[in-house]
């Protein structure tokens, strides 16, 4: 809790009736609120004016007020309330019911392909007016992008949004640890470039799993894991889901390469690039931690096990949706293969069906 006695719901502050809490961050909280002048629900983020730079977040306001933008959230106003003696900053703008993009996760904690490319699309189109505006965002993470009502991605948090334009460099005053780039870790500053890192490595996160990253940095330690950025080999080859495509996967390497040059100059080339791409086919993992593929006509999965031998078998299904009839598909399976031939075999598999060519 950041606040004592701790924010509950139901009470009063100021003309905001407290609802639910909704996200919490470094700053403070965030709460679902009612605001009682204009009978309203907005979310509204509440900082202790005495542990933060107010000038800091009412520029933050400022910005965001100028986000007349479908992808990017809009702040209506900021205001001060004195709460049991403390005073509160509070920054009230638009509620997003069905939060941030972490609320679609499956159960190995990652997000299909065919959901992902649309919303970091959304979120490239809000970067661009952002950039327009002369301002880096500075801090888009999965954490940061809400899903509207039409499901489309929406930029949010300019609370480290720093001043910027063009390529010029700037100095940020603060960073996110995890997706720190190449640029700020060697020379203490950032530009447009570093917001397609920013948004390479969400990309990369949702589509392979969100905790890979914080995993890494965990067991390698900061040191080693900021060296990996610098060095351009944060991400490996292994750290790809097996579905993952070729053409994807050069999106993602090309925005977040370790010499800013070398990445997408701007958010409208790699959206295009995303915008390209077209996929027949997706996979998922339900509930119960089974792969399943689905394609418009058909559904897949797989059974891949090891004999009492030690070699492995892989067999692939198909299973019309119409019909529901299921059968093997002889040409995908292999039997008492190797486990190296056996792990071929699954990726192919997967991204047959990917891209449409099963």
């Amino acid at each position: 809790m950041y606040f004592t006695p701790p924010l509950q719901p139901d009470e009063q502050l100021y003309k905001f009736n407290l609802i639910q809490r909704i996200g919490t961050g470094g700053f403070g909280e965030i709460w679902l609120v009612l605001d009682q002048s204009i009978n309203r629900q907005v979310a509204l983020k509440i900082l202790d004016a005495s542990q933060t730079s107010i000038d800091e977040h009412i520029q933050e306001a400022h910005r965001g007020n100028l986000m007349d933008h479908a992808n990017l959230v809009k702040i209506h106003y900021a205001d001060v309330a004195n709460r049991n003696g403390t005073d509160l900053f509070l920054i009230a703008m638009d509620f997003q019911q069905n939060g941030s993009v972490l609320n679609l996760l499956n159960a190995a904690n990652f997000v299909p392909i065919k959901t992902v490319l649309p919303i970091i699309s959304d979120v490239l189109r809000g970067l661009e007016f952002l950039h327009e505006q002369d301002l880096y965002h500075n801090d888009i993470k999965p954490k940061n992008i809400l899903i509207g009502n039409s499901g489309e991605g929406i930029l949010t948090d300019y609370g480290i949004s720093v001043v910027g334009t063009g390529q010029a460099y700037v100095t940020p005053t603060q960073a996110y640890r995890l997706h720190t780039a190449p640029e700020l870790i060697a020379n203490n500053h950032i530009n447009a470039q570093t917001d397609i890192y920013q948004v390479g490595l969400t990309m990369f996160r949702l589509l392979n799993g969100i905790g890979k990253l914080r995993n890494k940095m965990n067991s390698l330690g900061e040191a080693e894991y900021y060296r990996l950025v610098q060095n351009g080999n944060l991400i490996k080859p292994a750290d790809y889901l097996p579905f993952i495509p070729r053409n994807l996967k050069a999106i993602i390497s090309k925005a977040t390469h370790a010499d800013p040059a070398q990445r997408f100059q701007s958010p409208l080339e790699m959206r295009r690039r995303i915008e390209a791409l077209s996929y027949a086919g997706d996979w998922t993992v339900t509930p119960g931690g089974v792969y399943t593929g689905q394609c418009v006509a058909n559904e897949y999965r797989f059974d891949d096990s090891r004999r009492t031998d030690g070699s492995y078998d892989f067999t692939a299904f198909k299973k019309n949706k119409r019909s529901q009839n299921e059968r093997r598909i002889g040409p995908l399976s292999k039997q008492r293969a190797t486990k190296r031939e056996a792990e071929k075999a699954k990726k192919d598999f997967m991204q047959q069906i990917v891209m449409g060519n099963n």
